[in-house]
């Protein structure tokens, strides 16, 4: 027979799990049988705790698959801060502009990517949340933290409010 030093970690790893769903059984019913065998007020007063304790998951209609309302306050979060990120490309003179990274919106029109192979004389576009596609002009690069500022170019004959829908 082999002594518990003598395993690896493997062993130990399985060992663990294994005692803890023979654990987990036995603690299942143990629980059960004595909820059969308590009095009816105890039980009540255990559902009572259970039902206002553990926390309702509701299915999302999407999906069909349970959503606690950490996973929604995520999802929201997820959502929201999307719309601000863009695909940053190199258009060089060529018709379909190449992807070069992705960027953030941070604030009036401004967008900061990782520097990559951004440079000042390039000729660059984003592509937004919504699919239309925005001209870029570089505001500064900045070697040290490796990140790029560009600016969303707004055409001259456009107004102010065009730059303040796309941040």
């Amino acid at each position: 027979m082999t002594s518990i030093e003598e395993l690896n970690k493997n062993q130990i790893i399985l060992l663990t799990i294994l005692i803890s769903f023979v654990t987990a059984i036995a603690t299942g019913i143990i629980t059960t049988t004595l909820l059969e065998e308590a009095p009816s007020n105890v039980t009540q007063t255990i559902n009572r705790v259970v039902e206002r304790t553990i926390e309702k998951a509701v299915p999302s209609p999407a999906t069909g698959r349970v959503l606690t309302k950490d996973d929604e306050e995520l999802l929201s979060a997820i959502e929201k801060s999307s719309q601000a990120v863009v695909a940053v490309n190199v258009t060089n003179g060529s018709s379909t502009p190449r992807f070069l990274s992705l960027g953030v919106i941070v604030s009036n029109g401004l967008i900061v990517t990782a520097k990559g192979k951004i440079e000042k004389t390039g000729s660059y576009s984003a592509t937004l949340s919504d699919k239309t596609t925005v001209p870029l002009s570089v505001v500064t690069i900045d070697e040290a933290k490796d990140i790029a500022v560009l600016k969303i170019a707004v055409p001259e004959e456009k107004t102010a409010t065009t730059t303040d829908s796309i941040t």
